[in-house]
Parts: C-alpha cells; structure tokens; sequence
C-alpha cells in the first residue's frame, strides 16, 4: 500500500498477493483498488523482498514504472 502512496484502509487487503515465481522468489500480484492506484500513479510493477528470522518478519516492497509516467506526490487515494 505504502509503494503505491496509500496506506492502510484506502486500499483493500485482498487487493494485494505476495506470491511465488517458479523459482521461488515473492511476487506481488495487484487486483481491483490496488490495480487502478498503481495505472493512476503509472506504476508498472511492485516488487517485494521478504525476510525472516526465527519469530520475526520483514518485508520491503518498491513500486516501479517509467521515468515521468505519471503520478502526483500530493495525489490521494481514492479506493
């Protein structure tokens, strides 16, 4: 959510996947709110990192799309 200028409540949880490629790395499938937010900000795609240690878990994740593709800073989300 944050990688795409939201946060939490502006777009649905159900609306972001972490998924597997074949070889193993996360993967970050966007549906619905999330999916019109990243083509509103001309995002092209997120990727994630993900990293755990015993009971801990962190994760990063980046929204990437073309130089000059779009977006405001001071854009809202709107879900």
């Amino acid at each position: 959510m944050k990688s795409l200028g939201c946060g939490m409540g502006d777009i649905s949880f159900t609306d972001i996947e972490v998924c597997r490629t074949d070889g193993g790395a996360p993967a970050v499938r966007l549906s619905g709110g999330a999916s019109r937010r990243a083509n509103e900000i001309g995002a092209l795609r997120v990727l994630v990192s993900i990293s755990h240690d015993h009971d801990y878990v962190c994760a990063f994740a980046v929204a990437l799309g073309r130089a000059g593709g779009g977006g405001d800073d001071d854009e809202t989300c709107d879900s």
